[in-house]
């Protein structure tokens, strides 16, 4: 299992498998158990800091919205830009909210010569996903320097 050393105890061994239940078993567990886009952030944070990168930047401050001036994305390691977006939103317009805000961010960034990288749900890239399908056509009317990743591949990939 990456991400966890020979001197990890015992508890954050669990932590870390319940972890990866969360990824890879996502709808086998009960929709309020389910892995949320915090928790898929603190796994990244362990991947990262098992992986020893260096240069990564938590919530790049070079990249702030208009409205809320809060960081547009997650992390920045080297020319990319990182951005989780989950896809299991229970109410519809919650999930088209997000995914406007992060298409108006973006395009009103000025000088953005970043990779874009969203690591989204697996389910949303395994299964056809109308909303996905819509927000990587938006997107390429932005820009076509982007890729979309479930989590469970992003968290197998060595960097």
């Amino acid at each position: 299992v990456q991400g966890i050393s020979v001197e990890d105890d015992q508890k954050s061994l669990q932590k870390a498998m319940q972890g990866l239940e969360g990824i890879y078993l996502y709808y086998d567990r009960p929709k309020n158990e389910r892995i949320t886009k915090d928790e898929v952030k603190k796994l990244l944070s362990r991947q990262i800091r098992y992986n020893k990168i260096t240069g990564i930047k938590r919530s790049p401050k070079e990249f702030i919205g208009n409205f809320d001036n809060a960081p547009i994305f997650d992390y920045q390691i080297g020319d990319s830009v990182i951005k989780v977006i989950t896809f299991d939103y229970a109410k519809k317009g919650n999930l088209s909210k997000e995914l406007k805000s992060v298409l108006y961010d973006i395009e009103h960034l000025d000088n953005m010569n970043k990779k874009l990288s969203f690591i989204i749900n697996d389910e949303a890239v395994d299964e056809e996903n109308l909303d996905l399908e819509e927000f990587k056509d938006q997107l390429k009317n932005i820009t076509n320097n982007f890729s979309i990743i479930g989590v469970s591949r992003f968290m197998s990939q060595k960097f």
